[in-house]
């Protein structure tokens, strides 16, 4: 793994920074990128590594933010959208899901005016029951899909939060959609900015519009972007639980760590019952349901 190094002119050389090995494909993208010209709005404190993912944005180039719960990846993404658009470029703010996209909407001050939306919704790219020459066409003769043609027309940089639950076949059915609409390739020449963890919510597979939900990542349009991985912990500061969530993320976890979280355990005060938290929504209906059952009738 390599380390991005500051050269004396004010330049940077990007390396590898993977954190999966089917990232380690961002080394063929390597190369000097200079800052020397780049301009700046009022930017929040940021780390060094934070900074550098701001930086390469400015110049230009297509940036996937990855980094664990805590790290400032939803506030990088915030910090770029609005420096962008104070450059004069038409930038778009979208993630993958609707509560992504209210999540993130809610870390852009409402003075920037950048609403942020489903990427879905914005591209007009429906379910993702047609074919990537179905959907061109749609966008192109369909009269209710005239907003969304002009979209894809007209903006400079699409930014595209929690790309985790994006799949192989949505990135690369986005750059098909891109570069023939605009006719021009690699994404028809929008600017990328990804960010997101891939040790969180993969992509929801559908074998009826055959998605396989593959990782992104496994795309060979992946290629086109710098990666920059945050590593340093905003959220948290005590270490051993910092590297709890590290190894709980991976599913790597080692003695030390269990033996926190044995420590943090505690027995429920006698009383009325205690809050339940439940993974998926019928168990939490079902046991709604129980518990409402056994309420006495009035």
């Amino acid at each position: 793994m390599e380390s991005t190094k500051a050269t004396p002119t004010g330049k940077y050389i990007f390396g590898t920074l993977g954190i999966l090995p089917q990232l380690l494909c961002f080394s063929e993208v390597s190369g000097i990128l200079d800052f020397n010209n780049v301009k700046m709005a009022g930017v929040k404190e940021m780390d060094q590594i934070q900074n550098k993912a701001l930086h390469m944005a400015l110049a230009g180039h297509n940036v996937l933010v990855t980094g664990f719960p805590g790290t400032g990846k939803s506030f990088v993404i915030s910090e770029i959208a609005q420096n962008l658009k104070l450059s004069g470029k038409v930038v778009a703010v979208t993630a993958t899901t609707g509560k992504a996209a209210q999540v993130l909407q809610g870390k852009i001050p409402p003075a920037s005016k950048l609403q942020v939306t489903t990427v879905h919704k914005f591209l007009g790219l429906k379910d993702g029951r047609y074919s990537n020459e179905e959907l061109v066409s749609l966008l192109q003769s369909n009269e209710s899909l005239s907003t969304k043609n002009k979209n894809i027309k007209t903006i400079d940089c699409l930014i595209i939060d929690e790309i985790s639950m994006l799949s192989t076949k949505l990135f690369e059915q986005i750059e098909c959609v891109l570069s023939e609409i605009r006719q021009t390739p690699s994404f028809g020449g929008v600017q990328l900015i990804l960010s997101g963890d891939f040790f969180q919510l993969p992509p929801v597979a559908n074998p009826s519009y055959g998605d396989n939900g593959s990782y992104c990542f496994l795309s060979r349009f992946i290629r086109c972007l710098h990666h920059v991985q945050l590593t340093e912990m905003h959220r948290q500061s005590e270490p051993d639980l910092i590297a709890a969530i590290h190894q709980c993320a991976r599913g790597q976890i080692t003695e030390d760590t269990f033996n926190l979280i044995k420590r943090l355990q505690r027995t429920l005060p006698p009383g009325p019952k205690p809050l339940k938290l439940f993974a998926m929504n019928l168990d939490v209906e079902i046991y709604n349901s129980e518990c409402l059952l056994e309420m006495e009738g009035i």
